[in-house]
């Protein structure tokens, strides 16, 4: 369902690991670094390219050929357009990460699991920085700190103020500009009023012509 594009593989997801490769071959030996492992869900197999974390885990022996994995949020690569699920086999890889990737009870089902767009939660001591995205992580919330806002004044100086500080700086800030505006624009229809002022003089002391 996965390659012809009618489910988003951004779900959760069990499969079973079947093999271990390399950069060349298919290896047995877990000392040799492994760069992708396949996976199936039972009908159908994929490779699956590993980042660090898991290419770790393959190597110390914490993946293994047979070990089921829950896997959420992983990402479809090398296949541009929708294909049937035996088609482009060498081509059609998925990407999955250390952070969003847990090994699954031995009695898991394989496949999508229910609900599908549910992620499963993981400790915040399990993460690792090369893990990549993750799926879901449990806190509480112990407090809530109010919001502040820090201002850089012209002298370079920096000003915090609370939410409400903020909301009064902010109204200030607007009355000073209409004052200021007021301001210029009175000056500007005095400017005019004086200028049209000495117009009218000027054209009262300019002689007449007699014609």
């Amino acid at each position: 369902m996965t390659f012809p594009q009618n489910i988003s593989l951004c779900a959760s997801l069990v499969l079973i690991q079947v093999c271990i490769y390399n950069a060349s071959d298919k290896v047995d030996d877990p000392l040799d670094s492994p760069d992708e492992i396949e996976l199936t869900d039972g009908w159908y197999p994929i490779k699956a390219v590993l980042d660090k974390v898991l290419r770790k885990a393959v190597e110390n022996g914490k993946i293994y050929v047979g070990q089921k994995l829950q896997i959420f949020g992983a990402q479809l690569d090398g296949l541009s357009e929708p294909l049937p699920p035996l088609e482009g086999l060498s081509r059609r890889k998925i990407k999955i990460f250390g952070n969003s990737t847990r090994r699954a009870r031995w009695d898991a089902k394989l496949g999508y699991q229910r609900p599908r767009c549910f992620p499963f939660r993981v400790s915040l001591g399990s993460l690792d920085g090369d893990g990549g995205p993750v799926s879901a992580v449990d806190v509480v919330v112990m407090r809530k700190y109010p919001l502040l806002v820090m201002e850089t004044l012209p002298d370079n100086s920096k000003a915090v103020r609370s939410q409400r500080g903020e909301e009064i700086a902010a109204m200030q800030h607007q009355e000073r500009r209409a004052n200021l505006f007021q301001k210029l624009l009175d000056e500007r229809n005095r400017g005019k009023k004086e200028n049209g002022n000495a117009t009218w003089i000027a054209l009262q002391l300019t002689p007449k012509r007699r014609i």
